[in-house]
């Protein structure tokens, strides 16, 4: 997957980020990311904002990306 978004934002999907490209003689920037793993129901998350990135960890050490996803910690730590 690959997302395409201005310098001064930041993209995020399912999966780590594996490279990042100049596109547009510099105006914009590609990051590409790694493959999903399999899933029965197969969910897909992206966003492209301006945010600042923050990240958690999980008490089972899943990293959770940005402030507005940070209630997820508790959650997925009862569930996981």
């Amino acid at each position: 997957m690959s997302l395409v978004r201005e310098p001064h934002q930041i993209a995020l999907f399912n999966t780590e980020k594996i490279g990042e490209e100049s596109f547009k003689n510099g105006r914009l920037r590609v990051d590409k990311f790694g493959t999903s793993v399999k899933m029965s129901t197969y969910l897909v998350a992206f966003v492209v904002c301006d945010f600042a990135n923050k990240t958690k960890l999980t008490s089972s050490g899943i990293r959770v990306c940005n402030c507005f996803m940070f209630f997820l910690c508790q959650l997925l730590s009862v569930y996981s």
